[in-house]
């Protein structure tokens, strides 16, 4: 299996439902902007090799399906690079939400029972 290292693969399209992953040319998605390789759990997992990456982003090559929460671009990417899908981006909004409302329960406790 090969891939041509100017190919990215990505989960395109307009309606979330609907996006599905493709594979793109690496200039026609970055454009004049700016990219990064986001290697950000290498020290924590174990980077799979590149045949590994390759074969598993080619199998989802098709797959239709989106969700902010469950099944992101950075699930996508994570599971790929890792074997595992996993969002920082994500798990940081719920443990902020958890501390938001955890913080707010006890300031409610306090005031309401308040000697």
């Amino acid at each position: 299996m090969k891939a041509n290292p100017g190919h990215v693969f990505g989960i395109c399209g307009q309606i979330f439902d609907k996006a599905n992953v493709r594979v793109e040319d690496f200039w026609d998605v970055a454009g004049d902007s700016k990219a990064y390789r986001n290697n950000s759990l290498d020290g924590s997992y174990s980077l799979s090799p590149p045949e590994n990456i390759l074969e598993r982003a080619m199998a989802k090559i098709g797959e239709i399906g989106y969700n902010i929460i469950w099944k992101n671009c950075e699930h996508f990417e994570k599971f790929c690079r890792y074997g595992k899908e996993k969002s920082e981006q994500v798990e940081g909004v719920v443990w902020s939400l958890v501390a938001y409302w955890v913080g707010g329960f006890i300031l409610l406790r306090m005031f309401l029972y308040k000697k």
